[in-house]
């Protein structure tokens, strides 16, 4: 059957009604389709920023399980040093106790400058010993070789006297230089008193 003239203007008229409504969503599929993209990138995006943090939580949960496994040593170790501990401080408690007393008067009686001393002498110990080592001791270890000696000059001087005391005159002058002697000593040891000598300086400021 042939349409009619008036059939087929009607169905061309809605056939361009359908390309027109077809051409006007075109611009809208357009940004949809954009948007669709935009959603596609910042999805990517995001899907990479939550692996990076993935990454990063694992690091921090590794590191975090090595400092457990640090402390739980540590903490063992405290425990063993604690079990070795106890027993001594219990043992150590009642001369603790007794010593209390004794130590409150020296606690006060102890200023910084005496703590300042006591290290002073701590670091000077190296030195003074050395000293002793290089000074003193060799001489100590000569006095044994020494007294014999000086037991024959006392032996040898008290036959001098002796004999000096027999010759005519002699034992006059000797009582007049024995008398000067006792006089000049006498002098001395008033000045000695008077005027005490000194005593050596062990500051770290010597001359040497």
């Amino acid at each position: 059957m042939v349409p009619w003239p008036t059939e087929i203007a009607r169905l061309a008229e809605h056939g361009y009604q359908v390309l027109e409504r077809a051409l006007a969503f075109a611009p809208r599929v357009a940004a949809l389709l954009d948007r669709a993209e935009e959603l596609l990138a910042r999805a990517d995006a995001l899907v990479s920023s939550i692996e990076a943090t993935d990454r990063r939580a694992q690091t921090v949960v590794a590191r975090a399980e090595a400092t457990v496994k640090t402390t739980d040593v540590v903490v063992g170790e405290a425990t063993r040093l604690t079990d070795q501990l106890t027993p001594i401080v219990a043992a150590s408690a009642p001369a603790l106790r007794r010593l209390a007393p004794l130590l409150a008067p020296l606690a006060d009686a102890v200023t910084a400058d005496d703590v300042a001393a006591v290290v002073k002498l701590i670091n000077d110990l190296p030195d003074i010993v050395s000293k002793l080592d290089r000074d003193i001791l060799p001489v100590i270890d000569t006095l044994g070789t020494v007294a014999p000696d000086l037991r024959d000059l006392l032996d040898v001087s008290r036959d001098l006297n002796e004999i000096l005391g027999a010759l005519p005159g002699v034992g006059r002058a000797k009582r007049r230089i024995e008398e000067q002697q006792d006089s000049d000593d006498a002098v001395r040891e008033y000045r000695a008193e008077e005027e005490p000598q000194p005593g050596p300086n062990r500051g770290g400021n010597s001359n040497r």
